[in-house]
């Protein structure tokens, strides 16, 4: 990799929060992509897109909308106050669905 971006490795066992705690020390620009090793992507400009919303002033966090291997929506965001204190937007649907006012086709705010 090269430019902006930098590839950190993780010598110690698999320990999620402890992963993500060593890669936010080791951040030195204004955006921090965390990117699970098990994601495939599916579109050109996805990058572009998550990173057209945080920079956004009263954006914390972006998700995209994260899939099963079999197409089944795994989340499109999470949502509060539903099923819980929180929970995956539209968990279960296929992936051609369009979801509650079409909330699985465009960009949006959760």
């Amino acid at each position: 990799m090269g430019g902006n971006v930098r590839v950190l490795r993780w010598s110690g066992p698999f320990h999620f929060s402890s992963m993500i705690n060593h890669a936010a020390q080791q951040a030195q620009g204004d955006i921090l992509l965390l990117l699970d090793n098990d994601v495939e992507i599916t579109h050109d400009h996805w990058l572009k897109a998550m990173v057209n919303h945080v920079i956004r002033p009263e954006v914390a966090a972006v998700c995209p909308r994260l899939e099963f291997p079999d197409g089944r929506i795994d989340q499109a965001g999470i949502v509060l106050g539903v099923n819980g204190p929180a929970s995956q937007a539209l968990r279960g649907l296929p992936r051609h669905a369009e979801g509650y006012l079409s909330r699985l086709k465009a960009t949006h705010n959760p």
